[in-house]
């Protein structure tokens, strides 16, 4: 009789530490991870095959590789407190939170469809690759661990174009002012236009105060340099950004002059792309 009442004492035990175990996992489903791409990603870290991630296999995840899955959405990553690398690059991401992903060291989140970075939530980020999205602004004055950033070829569709009247002086307007808050960082000298064909077009003035830009012709994109608060001097990150306009054809050829973008501390200076060609197609 002691030993059947020892037995069921036991049994119970394990069942209750089974349980309390069972309740401290992740379900693999749609409410932890609402991408089905991203939830098949993280099905492949399911170590014992359970549907769940245990503490330890959470705990286990350094590194993580996304990249080219047609990803829309990352929810559920800031699970992976003890994440140091993460690629996610070649996705369809419009927003990407990594606040509970502190110790972030390496970050690729390049070719998606992101209008807004905030890395304030990383601070000993060394590695920044998110060129080819669609940032106005980028912040990195708190990042200053980073040694490598790559942040070039930011486009953005839907800019206004307004005529000035030959009262005014004539030429079209195109205020910068709707996509950035902090328009001291936008290097004056480097706001241009361009046709649509490749041809750079005469900027009459530019209103620092306002954002606002006044060209001699109607322009198809205009393009700006932006400071990033990384890097100084000679060595200052700087990100190009292209406002694609409204009513722009349906191909546009546009420069990407690159200044600026990557950024290679160790070497002291920055690596300058050079002038390369785009093509928008609707």
């Amino acid at each position: 009789m002691i030993h059947t009442i020892r037995r069921m004492v036991l049994a119970l035990a394990l069942l209750t530490l089974a349980a309390s175990a069972a309740a401290g996992a992740v379900t693999i489903d749609g409410s932890s991870f609402p991408d089905a791409a991203f939830r098949a990603c993280v099905e492949a870290l399911d170590a014992d095959g359970d549907g769940a991630l245990s503490d330890e296999e959470i705990a286990a995840v350094a590194s993580l590789d996304v990249s080219k899955r047609g990803i829309a959405s990352l929810k559920g990553v800031e699970l992976f407190t003890a994440l140091t690398e993460l690629a996610c690059y070649d996705n369809a991401l419009t927003s990407l939170d990594l606040s509970g992903n502190p110790g972030l060291l390496r970050l690729e989140c390049d070719n998606n469809r992101l209008s807004r970075l905030d890395l304030s939530g990383v601070p000993n980020v060394k590695w920044l690759e998110c060129e080819l999205n669609g940032l106005a602004e980028l912040d990195l004055e708190g990042n200053t661990k980073l040694a490598y950033v790559k942040c070039y070829g930011q486009t953005i569709e839907g800019l206004e174009i307004e005529g000035v009247a030959e009262s005014e002086g004539g030429g079209y307007r195109a205020s910068l002012g709707a996509y950035v808050s902090e328009l001291t960082r936008v290097v004056s000298a480097d706001v241009r236009a361009y046709d649509g064909k490749g041809g750079e077009i005469e900027r009459v003035s530019y209103d620092e105060a306002a954002g606002a830009a006044v060209f001699a012709s109607r322009p198809a994109t205009v393009v700006y340099a932006y400071r990033t608060g990384h890097g100084e001097g000679d060595g200052e990150t700087l990100m190009e950004v292209t406002l694609v306009a409204s009513d722009a054809p349906g191909d546009v050829m546009y420069g990407r002059r690159g200044r600026g973008c990557d950024v290679g501390l160790g070497f002291g200076a920055l690596m300058l792309l050079g002038t390369a060609l785009a093509v928008r197609k609707k």
